[in-house]
């Protein structure tokens, strides 16, 4: 018996064609931040490109949680405003702009953790990229974890 991997690189797809996939929206909205956000030449634009897989998610837990985590990507990898990045979403997701202000704002004071993640305070190092690729591994964000029923 012959074997054969399907690899399907994601980074190639359009919104257009990644919205027609068998997948729940946190998990497009997730893959559409980790392909788009780097180069974004104005990344607080990005909740406007995204907007189809964002408009219903601030809804339920799990959906907040992605936005949340999301929100925390963008503002990490492009160091970007928080109010900024919370004021951008507010015009797609209204209900959202409340969860990204208070998931990608730095908690405590800046002596505190002298600007560290919660994960770095405790002596891990962690990014944001990480907890998003985390958060698909273990379906928090609606994708099927890995190797679950095999």
């Amino acid at each position: 018996m012959v074997r054969q991997l399907l690899l399907d690189d994601f980074s190639l797809l359009s919104d257009a064609e990644l919205q027609r996939r068998q997948m729940p929206q946190q998990t497009k909205l997730v893959l559409a931040a980790l392909r788009d956000t780097r180069g974004a030449p104005e990344p607080e634009t990005l909740w406007k490109d995204w907007s189809r897989f964002l408009r219903g998610l601030s809804v339920t837990e799990e959906g907040r949680a992605t936005i949340g985590k999301v929100a925390l990507y963008v503002s990490r990898a492009r160091t970007l405003d928080v109010d900024r990045l919370a004021a951008s979403i507010k015009t797609i997701e209204p209900a959202a702009e409340e969860i990204v202000t208070s998931t990608a704002r730095p908690t405590g004071s800046p002596r505190e953790g002298k600007g560290k993640s919660r994960w770095e305070s405790r002596g891990e190092s962690r990014t944001a990229a990480q907890d998003l690729e985390d958060a698909l591994s273990t379906g928090s964000c609606g994708a099927p974890r890995a190797g679950v029923g095999e």
